[in-house]
């Protein structure tokens, strides 16, 4: 029989992803520890029940028993059978040590998604290297160059909305942001919030421009204009044309201080002297009343697009029009209604229409429409378009569904970067059991994200949903029920549906409020109809004229342990109707309801859970009440509106009020723990709906700020991956902790400080995926605001010092590190006491010989001597393992000072250079990441990256790692990243069509990939170009001067993708390196390719002419920096001094400063080192040949003359 038992439970876990079962479980997800018990209760089962236990043990029967866990660690699970019904139950089992506190703050982790695809407002940097886009789901800031997501900025960093309708910019590199409930100005490091508090005459800003002084005109909803000057101070301003209701919709400042505003009553022109002019349809040429864009063109015209076509004003007050009736629709302007103006080169005048895309106009008469149907464009609706300064830069536009950007006649488009969320109000959540989600939005429809993170968008165009507002789902184990506002829908797992609507059915009402499954009944809340039961294909209605329910609006229903009903009414309170017919009505007259407006229910052990509008209640199976609100609770606010089970005992509540709200779980041991904006990750302080998955994950629904993701660790799902129970127990029970040092990377070359933060944060994101908690990693960083898991936006409790977001968030200001930051990192890893696994030490920054950089300046130097020091004392207090990991540059020339019994020194590098490539996605760190993801040991890891380096092409090849062990490589060869357990999953692969091994300059080759990935999903894939220029221009920090060339590839299918490369110029080698990015994060690379180009121009090197007397080196370009983030370029000779040694002396007269470089290969001067890195010499073979060499010198004398001694020849 037990064999039998064993057969069934087996069956039944192998097919719970296809034929799912009709039974719930409450706790859905529960975490218990060895030996202990917990009671279970199931729903939708008959009168026969059979539990199955696969490991534990059962007491009792019924639908509700007492489980008792096993002694052994890991997933134990449950078969439930019931007739025909078969329900499996997963619990995960924790160690009897294990921490009863696993929720907790420091140990949250958020992932929010939100939909930002509607691009309202755009903006640039004064220096032209940021792009700003203004979404409904927050502020993005990009660059400008690539259009690479950099990060989003919403509540959690100090908007007062992430809804951004309009931007300008400062006169530094900040940005002014107009939302619905305020103005922010952001300095570069900090935000400042105007509302009406502060004087503005509105909080909903429409429109905004700057006054090219330092300060912004704005204008908010009815019209009101205001001035915000450099020092802050807000003068309204009244405009005598407008009235209450009238919309400014453009401000445009020119250069003779002149305030222009386009709005629906035409155009309004204030001088500087403070008087009004109008312009209008009536009175001028001018198409159309209504103003949607004006732009000034650098001519002193002004240009004007309107609801009724395109206008140019000029400044002798000459009007030109132009329209779709004027033009042609095939040949000139397409739409009437043009929504967005930006200058091109060369007088082009872009322009982007309501409904047919963007349009190129050289402002006479040659006309290029741009649409869907014969372009990239991914919308045909143009709200923004925006150009920066540097010539070749890309044109921006922005649609209604999305961005993309337009470069010498290739399209960049991004994808993976925003979330498949269709709308920003979640009003319903509903999990399935494999891991899935089903979300449904306000008016942006259903949404489905499976456990790998594919998203499938269900809306009345794709799908016979019959209505975008979805306002409640339910899942019975076979179907989803999905209640709208024109009607109930059915899908099941076959992909079928069937819509219920008062036309079709006895349905009772169109508009469905709430759902509940019970067995094979389906309740169903309507918002004027009442209540209905469907089952067995028939309908029951019960409403307030044929029973006792109280309110025909029915806003929540659950069900609880004995078959019955609770109902949750909008205005006539709580309602049970029991399994006998008999009803229960409790409203604010006869129990201790403090309102009759019910919004959520939830029903546990401890009884009946009631969120209403003045707190949350509970009403225990004695009939008892206990009610707690924002004044005897840390209730975060007294409107709860969602309820959900933790899996362990414990509630989950959603709430949110005026100025009020949040997050909160309420613990089987009855603590609080308290989420809002201004503590974690959490995009929205009103919670409108909660579901936890089946890997006890909680899906958060709010009323702006999208879907939050919340877990707490890793430790459950790795444990799931882990046969060996010694392993498992390890993972729960093992003491762990690591540091990661991370200063400022600014430095010279292209965005240095970015490929620092990736790599920091990829270090960051290994260390969690390993089952590292955030309390076990001391992260040590000058930025507060990072972003771990890459979602663009920050993750509020990573970064532990010298300033955490919540002190930075209160006006600390973020400053660099110091030698006492790192010693006081040391003291938190003494406290931490015996660890199981070795103390994980990370450095990713700037060196230089016997030092690391802890800021730009080098004022702040950890020298070899006093990092030993601190690494003997950590070891002489605590005994423990030491694994350090050094990334940066000359970091070899630390190991012998550093080196130590039971301690493991690894570098990225010998005494020489690191090299970085792709902004640090191309660097030793990340693929050393990559090696400890996948469960190798430390000496794997360095041995396969080493190895790998040597593949590359230079300089990137030249650095050598470093690994030293006291113990001959044991240690090294004994420790994984929290213990070698394997690999982890979702591991992404990529198979490369080869291009052609030879092209021809300005070739157009296609690229096409092929990815496939277990348990994931792939986010995006890109190829990164290093090609002879860039490869030959490195500044003295090892990072390319300039960007290498990007080609973002697009989706064909689920695993192909597709793109072009098209800059070939140069003669000489490129090397082609494809890279994915799956779900979390995690980047993988092809092996790279490379093509050759023969007939193009060369690149001009460094050459050695030996026929001159006496022996000349050429510099083409010698680059030498003159602060952090300048370089100044010089041409110049050196002459040979000295044949023994080798010397050679610059040759002043030769010495010119440049400022055109491209096309040359650049020498560099290290300021730290004194030394001149020649990474190309040109030398006659002497068989009509050049043979390439690499030459390091150091300069020995600096004064009357300039004498360098060569230190090292290598070829290239």
């Amino acid at each position: 029989m037990k064999v039998f038992l064993q057969f069934i439970i087996s069956t039944c876990l192998l097919i719970a992803g296809n034929v799912l079962a009709a039974l719930s479980f409450e706790p859905a997800t529960p975490v218990i520890k060895a030996g202990e018990s917990v009671s279970i209760q199931v729903q939708g089962a008959g009168d026969s029940i059979l539990w199955n236990p696969t490991l534990g043990s059962i007491a009792g029967i019924g639908e509700r028993v007492t489980y008792t866990a096993p002694a052994q660690v890991g997933i134990d699970a449950i078969a439930v059978i019931s007739g025909i019904e078969v329900g499996v139950l997963k619990i995960t089992v924790v160690p009897t040590s294990s921490n009863d506190n696993f929720i907790a703050l420091d140990k949250a982790q958020w992932r929010n998604f939100a939909n930002r695809s509607d691009i309202q407002a755009s903006s640039k940097t004064s220096d032209g290297k940021i792009l700003w886009l203004g979404t409904r789901g927050g502020l993005e800031q990009r660059d400008a160059a690539t259009g690479r997501l950099l990060q989003i900025f919403n509540r959690l960093n100090g908007l007062p909305s992430p809804q951004i309708q309009a931007l300008a910019p400062d006169e530094g590199n900040g940005v002014w942001a107009g939302t619905n409930a305020g103005l922010a100005h952001f300095d570069g490091s900090q935000w400042a919030t105007y509302t009406s508090v502060q004087g503005l005459p509105g909080n909903d800003i429409k429109t905004l421009s700057s006054d090219n002084a330092g300060g912004v005109w704005l204008s908010s909803f009815g019209g009101t204009l205001a001035h915000i000057s450099a020092t802050g101070d807000i003068t309204p301003v009244d405009v005598p044309a407008l009235s209450a209701g009238d919309e400014i919709r453009a401000i445009l400042v020119d250069a003779q201080a002149n305030l222009w505003l386009g709005s629906n009553r035409g155009l309004l022109r204030r001088d500087s002297a403070g008087q009004w002019g109008q312009l209008n349809s009536s009175s001028s040429e001018l198409p159309h009343d209504t103003i949607n864009a004006l732009l000034a063109d650098g001519k002193g015209d002004l240009w004007l697009g309107t609801r009724g076509g395109l206008a140019r004003l000029d400044a002798a007050g000459q009007w030109q029009v132009w329209t779709q009736d004027n033009t042609g629709e095939n040949m000139g302007l397409p739409d009437n209604e043009v929504l967005s103006l930006e200058n091109g080169y060369q007088g082009v005048i872009w322009i982007g229409t309501a409904d047919m895309g963007v349009v190129r106009f050289d402002g006479e008469q040659d006309w290029l429409i741009l649409n869907t149907d014969n372009s990239d464009l991914p919308n045909n609706r143009v709200n923004v378009l925006i150009v920066s300064p540097q010539i070749f830069s890309p044109l921006w536009i922005g649609t209604t569904n999305g961005l993309a950007g337009l470069q010498k006649n290739r399209w960049l488009v991004q994808e993976g970067d925003n979330a498949g969320l269709p709308g920003n109000r979640v009003q319903a959540l509903a999990a399935d059991d494999e891991g899935g989600i089903w979300i449904g939005t306000f008016g942006g429809s259903l949404v489905y994200r499976d456990a790998n993170g594919d998203w499938v968008l269900y809306n009345t165009e794709n799908s016979e949903l019959p209505d975008g507002f979805i306002q409640a789902l339910a899942h019975d184990g076979k179907n989803l029920w999905i209640g709208t506002g024109f009607g109930l829908a059915r899908v099941n797992e076959s992909g079928t549906w069937k819509v219920y609507t008062p036309n079709n059915s006895d349905l009772p009402q169109q508009s469905i409020l709430s759902l509940q499954v019970l067995g094979d009944t389906l309740w169903v809340g309507t918002e004027n109809g009442g209540l209905a039961r469907f089952q067995n294909n028939t309908w029951t209605v019960y409403n307030t004229r044929n029973s006792e329910l109280p309110d025909d609006q029915v806003d929540v229903i659950v069900t609880d342990n004995s078959g019955g009903i609770w109902i949750g009414s909008e205005r006539l309170g709580l309602a049970y109707l029991g399994n006998d017919g008999q009803w229960q009505v409790f409203d604010k007259s006869n129990s201790a309801l403090p309102g009759n407006r019910i919004y959520a229910l939830r029903h546990n052990h401890q009884g009946l859970w009631i969120g209403t509008d003045g707190g949350l209640l509970n009403l225990a199976e004695n009939q008892q009440w206990q009610v707690f609100t924002t004044e005897n609770s840390e209730l975060p606010g007294n409107r709860v509106y969602a309820l959900s089970h933790d899996g362990n005992g414990g509630l989950w509540i959603g709430s949110g009020g005026v100025a009020s709200g949040g997050l909160a779980h309420f613990s089987k041991n009855e603590e609080w723990t308290v989420f809002t904006t201004a503590n974690s990750g959490l995009p929205d302080n009103t919670v409108s709906s909660l579901q936890n998955d089946s890997t006890g994950n909680l899906w958060i629904g709010t009323e702006q700020g999208g879907l939050a993701l919340l877990e707490f660790g890793q430790r459950r799902q790795l444990s799931s991956l882990v046969s060996n129970s010694t392993l498992q127990d390890q993972l729960y029970t093992d003491k762990r902790a690591a540091l990661i040092f991370h200063p400022n990377g600014m430095g010279v070359g292209y965005n240095q400080a970015e490929a620092v933060d990736f790599m920091a944060r990829y270090t960051y994101q290994t260390l969690y995926a390993r089952g590292y908690d955030h309390d076990e990693i001391y992260f040590l960083s000058y930025r507060p605001d990072m972003d771990i898991n890459q979602d663009g936006q920050t993750d509020v409790n990573v970064v532990d010092a010298p300033v955490d977001w919540q002190n930075w968030q209160a006006g600390t200001a973020a400053r660099d590190l110091s030698l006492e930051d790192i010693t006081q990192a040391f003291d938190w890893a003494k406290e931490q006491g015996t660890l199981e696994q070795p103390l994980l030490l990370f450095f990713i920054d700037h060196g230089l010989p016997d030092h690391l950089l802890l800021e730009p300046t080098g004022l702040q130097l950890l020298d070899e001597t006093t990092f030993a020091g601190l690494l003997d004392d950590y070891q002489n207090v605590t005994g423990n393992t030491v694994i350090v990991v050094l990334e940066a540059c000359h970091t070899g020339s630390l190991v012998s000072a550093l080196q130590a019994e039971n301690r493991i020194i690894i570098t990225s590098t010998d005494d020489d250079l690191a090299y970085y490539d792709d902004l640090g996605r191309t660097s030793f760190m990340r693929s050393f990441m990559d090696q400890m993801r996948l469960g190798d040991s430390f000496m794997s890891a360095w041995q396969m990256v080493s190895a790998d380096i040597q593949q590359q092409r230079s300089p990137l090849n030249r650095q050598q790692p470093q690994l030293e062990d006291s113990s001959n490589g044991i240690l090294a060869q004994q420790f994984c990243m929290n213990g070698c357990f394997g690999s982890l999953p979702g591991l992404l692969t990529m198979t490369v069509e080869p291009p052609p091994a030879v092209v021809e300059p300005g070739q157009t080759v296609e690229l096409s990939v092929e990815t496939n990935i277990a348990g994931g999903s792939v986010n995006r894939v890109w190829a990164s170009v290093s090609t002879p220029e860039t490869s030959s221009q490195i500044t003295d920090q090892g990072y390319a001067r300039q960007s290498s060339p990007i080609t973002y590839l697009r989706r064909a299918d689920d695993t192909h993708w597709n793109g072009v490369f098209d800059e070939f110029g140069l003669n000489g080698e490129y090397q082609i390196s494809v890279k994915a990015e799956d779900n979390t994060g995690f980047v993988t690379d092809a092996p790279a390719v490379m093509v050759s180009v023969s007939s193009g121009s060369s690149l001009q090197t460094s050459s050695l002419d030996m026929l001159s007397n006496p022996m000349r080196i050429s510099l083409p370009v010698l680059a030498v920096p003159v602060s952090l983030e300048q370089e100044v370029f010089y041409q110049l000779d050196l002459l040979l001094s000295s044949m023994e040694p080798l010397q050679f002396t610059v040759d002043l007269g030769s010495l010119v400063e440049i400022t055109e470089t491209s096309g040359s290969s650049h020498a560099y001067f290290e300021a730290a080192t004194g030394l001149v890195q020649i990474p190309l010499l040109a030398v006659d073979d002497g068989l009509g040949g050049m043979v390439h060499y690499q030459i390091t010198m150091q300069v020995i004398q600096s004064s009357p003359e300039i004498i360098l001694s060569v230190e090292s020849i290598s070829l290239s």
